[in-house]
């Protein structure tokens, strides 16, 4: 794996045309590195420094227990949260509202802190007795009763109710039998494992269900990638859209990282991305700063850096100068006004429940 947090997405070349007219084309080359700015005409290429540190990106790297050690670990932005199956549901009589109030408590405050979590679901910690968290109108060890594949099937399909569209979820660990939910003391045999594999297909039709990765990850969700126009003094917003048919889950890391040459062993490919903005008229004629983020659907706010030292505070990648309505002599952005992306901590999400992603 590559230094955390340093997905090759991150690094851009931008290519602005038609300044002055209200129509904007932006092309990226998603894999470049370069640092400075050129171009003739209409046409202007940014080349954005490569970012040397580590960066907090959400769904990747370290993944404390969830709470206060989450929300101040350096570089987390993932908390694992491990769910006794009688702490959701004692009995056959208890609603889902039961387990949404043990996640809201369990949860609180993870999206102020850009936190997404992985829940995980078990019926018995180890080897010890007492460690067993059976429902109380169940059998303790029982996993392949009738009864015991009725109530399986009946909490996944729940689970997926309060979880699919939750946007504080990362993603779901499979869990449920065995040590700690991990599938051992006992094993899942071929019909069990065909049930709840089939249980947790139907129950979530949005969120992922873990499976082990070898080599670099990619980005598992299709974020949208917002392009903005900035005020230059205040960094407000005077303009924003997203670009059309842009999938980042298709922009794939190198692989067979080198720790001692820290070089890929495979080079991560070159994607480009282009999309055509039309500038409403009611955008005054001026100088601005062509902006770029990756939003968090929920909410569809900045969490995701990229590798590049243009960056403010928030969330956002400043690339260069445009003009609306006249003509600039220079479209690059003087390296100094750039913020340090490891150092942000204002990033969030927000929750509208129910919201797909």
């Amino acid at each position: 794996m590559a230094p955390y947090g340093r997905p090759r997405l991150g690094n851009w070349v931008c290519t602005m045309l038609a300044h002055g007219s209200p129509f904007v084309c932006i092309a990226m080359l998603v894999g470049c590195f370069a640092s400075a700015a050129t171009g003739s005409g209409n046409q202007i290429v940014i080349k954005p420094k490569e970012y040397q540190g580590a960066l907090r990106n959400p769904l990747k790297g370290f993944r404390p227990d969830a709470g206060p050690r989450a929300f101040t670990h350096e570089y987390a932005t993932l908390a694992r949260c491990y769910l006794k199956w009688n702490e959701l549901e004692n009995s056959e009589s208890d609603g889902i509202e039961r387990i949404m109030r043990v996640c809201n408590e369990r949860w609180k405050d993870v999206e102020k802190n850009n936190i997404k979590v992985i829940p995980r679901v078990y019926l018995d910690w180890d080897e010890k007795n007492g460690n067993e968290y059976w429902p109380a109108d169940m059998q303790v060890h029982d996993y392949s009763s009738e009864q015991f594949r009725h109530r399986v099937q009946r909490l996944i399909q729940r689970l997926g109710e309060c979880w699919d569209k939750d946007p504080r979820v990362a993603w779901i660990q499979l869990g449920v039998i065995g040590y700690w939910g991990e599938h051992h003391n006992p094993s899942p045999n071929a019909q069990m494992q065909d049930l709840l594999g089939d249980a947790f297909t139907e129950a979530f039709q949005n969120e992922k269900v873990t499976v082990r990765n070898t080599g670099s990850a990619p980005f598992y969700y299709n974020w949208p990638v917002e392009v903005s126009l900035l005020e230059p003094k205040s960094r407000n917003i005077v303009w924003k859209d997203t670009f059309r048919d842009v999938d980042i889950r298709t922009w794939l890391a190198g692989d067979q990282w080198n720790k001692q040459s820290r070089k890929y062993g495979i080079e991560p490919k070159i994607y480009e991305v282009c999309g055509l903005f039309t500038v409403p008229g009611d955008v005054p004629h001026g100088e601005y700063i062509v902006a770029l983020a990756v939003l968090d659907p929920a909410g569809m706010l900045p969490t995701v850096r990229l590798a590049i030292e243009n960056y403010f505070i928030g969330g956002r990648h400043p690339i260069g100068f445009i003009g609306v309505g006249q003509t600039l002599s220079s479209a690059e952005l003087d390296p100094t006004c750039f913020d340090d992306p490891a150092e942000d901590r204002t990033l969030h999400y927000e929750l509208h429940l129910g919201e797909k992603r």
